[in-house]
Protein backbone atom coordinates (compact mmCIF):
# COMPACT_ATOMS: atom_id res chain seq x y z
CA UNK A 1 0.00 0.00 0.00
CA UNK A 2 1.47 3.55 -0.63
CA UNK A 3 0.97 6.33 1.44
CA UNK A 4 -1.82 8.14 -1.29
CA UNK A 5 -3.89 4.36 -1.26
CA UNK A 6 -3.45 4.62 2.64
CA UNK A 7 -4.78 8.08 2.53
CA UNK A 8 -7.66 7.10 0.46
CA UNK A 9 -8.52 4.51 2.76
CA UNK A 10 -8.35 6.88 5.68
CA UNK A 11 -10.50 9.03 4.22
CA UNK A 12 -12.49 6.76 3.34
CA UNK A 13 -13.82 6.18 7.21
CA UNK A 14 -14.11 9.86 7.65
CA UNK A 15 -11.71 9.74 11.00
CA UNK A 16 -10.22 13.04 9.86
CA UNK A 17 -11.61 16.87 10.31
CA UNK A 18 -10.25 17.26 6.49
CA UNK A 19 -9.06 15.31 3.44
CA UNK A 20 -6.09 17.43 3.49
CA UNK A 21 -5.33 16.74 7.18
CA UNK A 22 -5.75 12.72 6.12
CA UNK A 23 -3.22 12.81 3.57
CA UNK A 24 -0.81 14.56 5.82
CA UNK A 25 -1.25 12.36 8.50
CA UNK A 26 -0.99 9.66 5.94
CA UNK A 27 2.39 10.65 3.91
CA UNK A 28 4.31 11.48 7.65
CA UNK A 29 2.86 8.27 9.46
CA UNK A 30 2.12 5.38 7.13
CA UNK A 31 6.07 4.17 6.69
CA UNK A 32 6.09 3.92 10.72
CA UNK A 33 2.60 1.87 11.13
CA UNK A 34 3.73 -0.61 8.78
CA UNK A 35 6.66 -1.02 10.22
CA UNK A 36 4.98 -1.74 13.79
CA UNK A 37 2.08 -3.53 11.62
CA UNK A 38 5.04 -6.01 10.89
CA UNK A 39 6.76 -6.38 14.22
CA UNK A 40 2.67 -7.62 15.48
CA UNK A 41 2.81 -11.41 15.21
CA UNK A 42 0.48 -13.18 12.53
CA UNK A 43 -1.49 -15.08 14.86
CA UNK A 44 -5.20 -14.98 16.29
CA UNK A 45 -6.70 -14.44 19.62
CA UNK A 46 -7.43 -11.12 21.22
CA UNK A 47 -5.07 -7.51 20.84
CA UNK A 48 -5.01 -3.98 23.00
CA UNK A 49 -4.08 -0.94 21.44
CA UNK A 50 -2.96 1.55 23.75
CA UNK A 51 -3.84 5.32 22.22
CA UNK A 52 -5.55 4.32 19.55
CA UNK A 53 -6.55 7.91 18.12
CA UNK A 54 -7.24 8.59 15.35
CA UNK A 55 -7.18 4.94 14.74
CA UNK A 56 -5.37 4.48 11.58
CA UNK A 57 -3.15 1.55 13.18
CA UNK A 58 -6.88 -0.08 14.43
CA UNK A 59 -7.80 0.10 11.04
CA UNK A 60 -4.57 -1.47 9.67
CA UNK A 61 -4.57 -4.31 12.30
CA UNK A 62 -8.28 -4.71 11.55
CA UNK A 63 -7.37 -5.29 7.66
CA UNK A 64 -4.84 -7.23 8.05
CA UNK A 65 -4.13 -8.86 10.76
CA UNK A 66 -6.95 -11.72 12.45
CA UNK A 67 -7.24 -10.38 16.34
CA UNK A 68 -10.15 -9.64 18.23
CA UNK A 69 -9.21 -5.68 18.74
CA UNK A 70 -9.72 -3.99 21.98
CA UNK A 71 -8.50 0.00 22.17
CA UNK A 72 -7.54 2.42 24.85
CA UNK A 73 -8.08 5.84 24.07
CA UNK A 74 -7.99 8.73 27.34
CA UNK A 75 -11.60 10.25 27.16
CA UNK A 76 -13.26 7.99 24.22
CA UNK A 77 -16.44 6.11 24.68
CA UNK A 78 -16.99 2.88 25.23
CA UNK A 79 -17.73 1.67 21.64
CA UNK A 80 -15.79 2.85 19.24
CA UNK A 81 -17.81 2.83 14.89
CA UNK A 82 -15.26 3.14 12.67
CA UNK A 83 -17.61 2.67 8.92
CA UNK A 84 -16.50 3.48 5.73
CA UNK A 85 -19.44 3.05 3.04
CA UNK A 86 -17.27 3.61 0.14
CA UNK A 87 -16.04 -0.01 1.17
CA UNK A 88 -18.17 -1.86 2.96
CA UNK A 89 -16.55 -2.03 6.16
CA UNK A 90 -17.84 -1.07 9.77
CA UNK A 91 -16.06 -2.09 12.60
CA UNK A 92 -17.39 -1.88 16.21
CA UNK A 93 -14.14 -1.81 18.87
CA UNK A 94 -14.68 -2.29 22.63
CA UNK A 95 -12.85 1.00 24.04
CA UNK A 96 -11.39 1.96 27.52
CA UNK A 97 -11.51 5.42 27.98
CA UNK A 98 -8.94 5.70 30.56
CA UNK A 99 -5.91 7.58 31.44
CA UNK A 100 -3.03 4.88 31.20
CA UNK A 101 -0.84 6.92 34.13
CA UNK A 102 -3.53 6.66 36.71
CA UNK A 103 -6.09 4.45 36.26
CA UNK A 104 -6.02 0.68 36.61
CA UNK A 105 -7.02 -1.15 33.17
CA UNK A 106 -9.89 -2.92 33.18
CA UNK A 107 -9.64 -6.21 31.83
CA UNK A 108 -8.65 -9.69 33.97
CA UNK A 109 -4.66 -11.18 33.96
CA UNK A 110 -3.41 -12.32 31.46
CA UNK A 111 -6.58 -11.52 29.07
CA UNK A 112 -4.49 -9.99 25.54
CA UNK A 113 -2.49 -11.80 23.70
CA UNK A 114 -0.49 -8.68 22.09
CA UNK A 115 -0.36 -5.37 23.24
CA UNK A 116 0.27 -2.40 20.75
CA UNK A 117 1.58 0.34 22.40
CA UNK A 118 2.59 3.02 19.29
CA UNK A 119 3.80 6.75 19.82
CA UNK A 120 2.16 6.57 23.07
CA UNK A 121 5.12 6.53 25.89
CA UNK A 122 6.67 9.83 24.82
CA UNK A 123 3.42 11.65 25.29
CA UNK A 124 2.70 10.69 29.12
CA UNK A 125 3.50 13.51 31.48
CA UNK A 126 5.12 11.76 34.56
CA UNK A 127 4.09 7.54 35.25
CA UNK A 128 5.13 5.78 32.24
CA UNK A 129 6.23 2.62 34.69
CA UNK A 130 2.41 2.57 35.55
CA UNK A 131 0.80 1.87 32.05
CA UNK A 132 3.86 -0.61 31.62
CA UNK A 133 2.90 -2.24 35.25
CA UNK A 134 -0.80 -3.10 34.05
CA UNK A 135 0.61 -4.07 30.22
CA UNK A 136 2.54 -7.04 31.90
CA UNK A 137 -0.57 -7.64 34.25
CA UNK A 138 -2.74 -7.88 31.10
CA UNK A 139 -0.27 -10.30 28.93
CA UNK A 140 -1.02 -13.41 29.33
CA UNK A 141 2.36 -16.35 29.11
CA UNK A 142 4.18 -16.05 25.78
CA UNK A 143 2.04 -12.58 24.95
CA UNK A 144 4.01 -9.78 23.44
CA UNK A 145 4.19 -5.64 23.77
CA UNK A 146 5.34 -4.43 20.67
CA UNK A 147 5.96 -0.93 21.57
CA UNK A 148 7.25 2.01 19.46
CA UNK A 149 8.68 6.12 20.27
CA UNK A 150 11.19 8.54 18.70
CA UNK A 151 14.71 8.16 19.47
CA UNK A 152 15.83 10.93 21.46
CA UNK A 153 19.33 10.37 20.36
CA UNK A 154 18.56 11.72 17.25
CA UNK A 155 18.51 15.34 18.43
CA UNK A 156 22.26 15.03 19.18
CA UNK A 157 23.58 12.90 16.98
CA UNK A 158 22.74 14.86 13.82
CA UNK A 159 24.40 18.54 13.01
CA UNK A 160 21.13 20.30 12.26
CA UNK A 161 19.67 19.57 15.81
CA UNK A 162 22.74 20.32 17.24
CA UNK A 163 23.44 23.69 15.17
CA UNK A 164 19.35 24.88 16.38
CA UNK A 165 20.35 24.43 19.80
CA UNK A 166 23.24 26.14 19.85
CA UNK A 167 21.53 29.12 18.19
CA UNK A 168 18.84 29.43 20.80
CA UNK A 169 15.98 27.18 19.00
CA UNK A 170 14.56 24.66 21.23
CA UNK A 171 14.98 21.08 20.10
CA UNK A 172 12.04 19.72 22.34
CA UNK A 173 8.26 19.27 21.08
CA UNK A 174 6.31 22.73 21.06
CA UNK A 175 3.34 23.18 23.18
CA UNK A 176 -0.08 21.65 22.09
CA UNK A 177 -3.67 23.11 21.67
CA UNK A 178 -4.21 19.82 22.74
CA UNK A 179 -3.71 19.98 26.08
CA UNK A 180 -0.81 18.02 28.10
CA UNK A 181 -0.76 14.90 26.47
CA UNK A 182 -0.90 16.37 22.53
CA UNK A 183 2.75 17.00 22.71
CA UNK A 184 5.74 15.12 23.84
CA UNK A 185 6.75 15.65 27.20
CA UNK A 186 9.61 13.13 27.48
CA UNK A 187 11.52 11.24 24.83
CA UNK A 188 13.73 8.42 25.74
CA UNK A 189 17.34 7.38 24.59
CA UNK A 190 17.58 3.85 23.96
CA UNK A 191 18.98 2.99 26.99
CA UNK A 192 16.73 4.83 29.07
CA UNK A 193 13.72 2.88 27.33
CA UNK A 194 15.45 -1.05 27.85
CA UNK A 195 16.26 0.28 31.39
CA UNK A 196 12.51 1.27 32.02
CA UNK A 197 11.09 -1.78 29.91
CA UNK A 198 13.51 -4.44 31.49
CA UNK A 199 13.52 -2.56 35.20
CA UNK A 200 9.04 -3.38 34.82
CA UNK A 201 9.52 -7.20 33.83
CA UNK A 202 10.07 -6.99 30.45
CA UNK A 203 12.22 -9.55 28.41
CA UNK A 204 13.35 -7.80 25.20
CA UNK A 205 12.78 -9.87 21.93
CA UNK A 206 14.08 -7.44 19.45
CA UNK A 207 15.04 -3.69 20.16
CA UNK A 208 15.79 -1.77 16.51
CA UNK A 209 16.64 1.90 15.87
CA UNK A 210 16.26 2.96 12.68
CA UNK A 211 15.49 5.74 10.58
CA UNK A 212 12.45 4.30 8.28
CA UNK A 213 13.64 6.69 5.68
CA UNK A 214 16.57 6.84 4.10
CA UNK A 215 18.52 9.80 5.22
CA UNK A 216 21.18 11.53 3.21
CA UNK A 217 24.62 12.87 5.47
CA UNK A 218 25.92 16.11 4.67
CA UNK A 219 29.81 16.77 4.47
CA UNK A 220 28.45 18.94 8.07
CA UNK A 221 27.00 16.02 9.43
CA UNK A 222 30.47 13.90 8.86
CA UNK A 223 32.93 16.33 10.63
CA UNK A 224 30.46 16.44 13.76
CA UNK A 225 30.57 12.66 13.76
CA UNK A 226 34.38 12.97 14.31
CA UNK A 227 34.02 15.77 16.68
CA UNK A 228 31.90 14.03 18.86
CA UNK A 229 33.99 11.05 18.91
CA UNK A 230 37.24 13.39 19.83
CA UNK A 231 35.69 15.12 22.65
CA UNK A 232 33.19 12.68 23.99
CA UNK A 233 34.69 9.01 22.98
CA UNK A 234 31.38 8.17 21.52
CA UNK A 235 32.77 6.20 18.07
CA UNK A 236 31.32 6.92 15.06
CA UNK A 237 29.80 3.30 14.08
CA UNK A 238 27.78 3.95 17.78
CA UNK A 239 26.63 6.93 16.97
CA UNK A 240 25.27 5.78 13.18
CA UNK A 241 23.76 3.07 15.03
CA UNK A 242 22.55 4.88 17.58
CA UNK A 243 20.93 8.38 15.76
CA UNK A 244 18.42 6.44 13.58
CA UNK A 245 14.59 8.73 14.22
CA UNK A 246 12.66 5.26 15.42
CA UNK A 247 12.66 2.90 18.13
CA UNK A 248 10.41 -0.50 17.59
CA UNK A 249 10.97 -2.67 20.54
CA UNK A 250 9.32 -6.12 20.75
CA UNK A 251 9.09 -7.51 24.44
CA UNK A 252 7.66 -10.33 26.51
CA UNK A 253 6.78 -10.40 30.58
CA UNK A 254 9.49 -12.49 30.93
CA UNK A 255 10.47 -11.19 34.24
CA UNK A 256 8.38 -10.22 37.65
CA UNK A 257 6.55 -7.79 37.75
CA UNK A 258 7.77 -4.26 39.07
CA UNK A 259 6.82 -1.21 39.44
CA UNK A 260 9.35 0.37 39.02
CA UNK A 261 10.75 4.25 38.93
CA UNK A 262 14.60 3.90 37.76
CA UNK A 263 16.69 6.91 39.19
CA UNK A 264 17.94 7.97 35.78
CA UNK A 265 14.44 8.75 35.03
CA UNK A 266 12.41 9.57 38.04
CA UNK A 267 12.59 11.94 41.16
CA UNK A 268 10.25 12.91 44.25
CA UNK A 269 8.60 9.31 43.80
CA UNK A 270 7.44 9.73 47.38
CA UNK A 271 4.32 12.14 45.68
CA UNK A 272 3.77 9.86 42.96
CA UNK A 273 0.66 8.58 44.21
CA UNK A 274 -0.51 12.33 44.83
CA UNK A 275 0.42 13.24 40.99
CA UNK A 276 -2.17 10.00 40.17
CA UNK A 277 -5.24 11.48 41.76
CA UNK A 278 -4.40 15.06 40.06
CA UNK A 279 -4.17 13.93 36.67
CA UNK A 280 -7.02 12.16 35.29
CA UNK A 281 -9.14 15.56 35.92
CA UNK A 282 -6.82 17.12 32.85
CA UNK A 283 -8.53 16.35 29.39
Amino acid sequence: MTADEFADYLLSFRIFASPAESREYAGYHWRRLQRTLDAVPDETGRLLEIGAAPFAMTLMLQAQRRYQIHVINYGSQETIRLESKARGERHEIPCAGINVECDPFPYDDEFFDVVVCAEVIEHLTFFPSWMLYEIHRILAPGGRLVLTTPNAMRLFYRYANAANAFRGLHIADRFSGYGPYGRHNREYTPAELRTLLESCGFAIDAFDVLDLEAQEDSERDRYYEILIEEFFAVPVAEQRHGRGAQVIVRAHPGRERMLAMPEPLYKSTHAIRSAQRVFPKIP
